[in-house]
């Protein structure tokens, strides 16, 4: 029987374990369920560069922000980009900033607007197109007071190798727009306009291709002929006294080709294989004595004898005399000496003493055969010499008929 009673009080023992074990586990579980319904996050808050952290059950933005008493006005901005719901996360609130908008010629505005540059631009109604340009990059945030420009784009054509190109550029030179064409220029291509201009809306460039290319030949060099005077012949005779042999050169040439045609040619260097020998010709300067026919009954000026060896032929010139020279005489009268030490006087003249040394004896007649001053001696030197603009200046009797005279054509036989 008391056997009985301990079997009966152990299976009590073990129901009350196992209810209790129930009702813990019950509890448990409970307190489990409880704890995911209740489960918290960090969201971080940058308002306007400002970063606050809000520890939050809430899976609404708007209620996260309510909760972080974050108030939104109506051209703020915000971006949940960086949020995602029950996770640590980041909203970000752009506040709106009073800002300007200009392409820095025709339009100008002024917004109020909230985000990024990029976002000011496209509340502004401004469409930006790929190859605008803008003061501050897309991204940057916006600040109060900011002015963005954008440069606006405009177009030019590129011809090169046969093909042309447009594009958008905001500015520049024109190998800058030559560059962002994806043509490439060697450094004699050449372009138009210059390289260095700046480029206009609508221009339009011409790249073109510039090759040189040198080449060599050889060369004749062509003799010279020189003419010189020879005063032992007449002027109707010529001899030549040197004959002339062509030389022969080297010739470098550069060829400039434009777009493969060849437009121009210049010599780039030359070498003298051999020198051309010049042709000499001589020439006389000497004229044919013509025959002067002297009026009759003329009666020479000069007042000096006439020596006995001096003989006339009946037209009344020497019928001797060592040269005959052809030129023109002045006259005059006067003075007191002669550089001689002759005394003046009809007979005695003044010459270059170069021409006709002092002492010289002629016999003077006009050309035109109305005067013979007759037996002369160089006795003096003529004013003439620096200007060469006689041959001879005779001494007159008097200032009238040296006047008579004036400057005349004569032919002077030297004795």
């Amino acid at each position: 029987m008391i056997d009985k009673c301990k079997e009966l009080a152990a299976y009590a023992r073990s129901i009350r374990s196992r209810i209790i074990a129930t009702v813990l586990l019950a509890v448990f579980c409970a307190g489990t369920v409880f704890a995911a319904a209740t489960a918290t996050y960090t969201v971080t808050v940058v308002d306007d560069g400002q970063v606050r952290s809000v520890i939050t059950t809430r899976s609404d933005a708007n209620a996260i922000l309510e909760q972080a008493e974050v108030k939104v006005g109506a051209d703020d901005k915000v971006d949940l980009s960086g949020f995602t719901s029950g996770e640590d996360s980041t909203i970000t609130i752009y506040r709106a900033k009073n800002v300007t908008v200009s392409d820095g010629e025709a339009f100008t505005k002024s917004i109020v607007a909230a985000g990024t540059v990029a976002d000011a631009v496209a509340k502004s109604g401004m469409t930006l197109k790929k190859s605008d340009v803008l003061n501050f990059s897309k991204d940057t945030p916006l600040k109060e007071g900011m002015s963005i420009c954008v440069q606006v784009a405009f177009p030019v054509k590129v011809t090169a190798d046969g093909k042309t190109t447009e594009i958008e550029v905001v500015g520049g030179t024109v190998e800058e727009a030559i560059r962002a064409a994806g043509v490439s220029m060697d450094k004699d291509d050449e372009s138009t306009p210059a390289k260095d201009q700046p480029v206009t809306e609508g221009m339009q460039i011409r790249v073109d291709r510039v090759e040189y290319q040198l080449r060599t030949q050889t060369e004749t060099i062509a003799f010279e002929k020189i003419t010189e005077k020879s005063v032992s012949m007449y002027t109707d005779q010529r001899k030549v006294v040197q004959k002339g042999e062509n030389g022969e050169k080297e010739v470098t040439y550069k060829d400039r080709y434009v777009n493969g045609k060849l437009v121009k040619t210049t010599v780039d260097s030359e070498k003298v294989l051999k020198e051309a020998v010049d042709q000499k010709t001589l020439v006389g300067t000497l004229r044919r004595v013509t025959k002067i026919k002297l009026k009759n009954g003329l009666t020479p000026i000069s007042d000096l004898k006439v020596p006995s060896y001096v003989k006339l032929d009946q037209n009344g010139v020497p019928t001797k005399y060592k040269k005959i020279v052809d030129g023109k005489a002045a006259a005059y009268s006067g003075g007191w000496g002669t550089a001689s030490g002759r005394k003046p006087m009809p007979g005695h003249i003044a010459v270059d003493p170069k021409q006709f040394p002092y002492g010289t004896e002629m016999w003077i007649v006009s050309s035109d055969g109305k005067y013979v001053y007759g037996y002369a001696i160089a006795a003096d030197t003529g004013g003439f010499v620096q200007q060469k603009t006689f041959t001879v200046d005779l001494y007159m009797h008097s200032y009238e008929e040296a006047c008579r005279w004036g400057a005349r054509q004569v032919r002077i036989y030297v004795l």
